[in-house]
């Protein structure tokens, strides 16, 4: 699978519950094609006002949530495997910034 998002800014997709960053992956809403938990795959997250433009790599799908549960949105938990050499230190420092204990994060 491969998953293509864009935002105006980071924050928009953390406040709407669409998009969350954790210390080893992050969560991602989906509401449809739900991939197999222990599939590869990559993405790729633009963000349009920000320093940070892009979030690029592979992972693996690490879980799925099919029904909306708890408040939490439908959609899956991907670990990062890789992330390509011109996101990796913002990512980092996002992490770092969100001081989130979260490995992947339910939303």
């Amino acid at each position: 699978i491969s998953i293509k998002l864009h935002f105006p800014a980071f924050k928009t997709a953390v406040n709407g519950r669409v998009l969350n960053i954790g210390r080893g992956g992050m969560f991602v809403m989906l509401n449809e094609n739900f991939p197999n938990v222990g599939s590869m795959t990559s993405f790729q997250i633009i963000f349009d006002q920000e320093q940070m433009r892009l979030i690029e790599g592979e992972g693996i799908v690490r879980w799925t949530r099919m029904q909306i549960s708890e408040n939490f949105k439908t959609g899956c938990g991907i670990e990062f495997q890789f992330l390509t050499d011109e996101c990796r230190k913002m990512v980092i420092e996002l992490i770092n910034q969100i001081k989130t204990k979260a490995f992947i994060p339910k939303t």
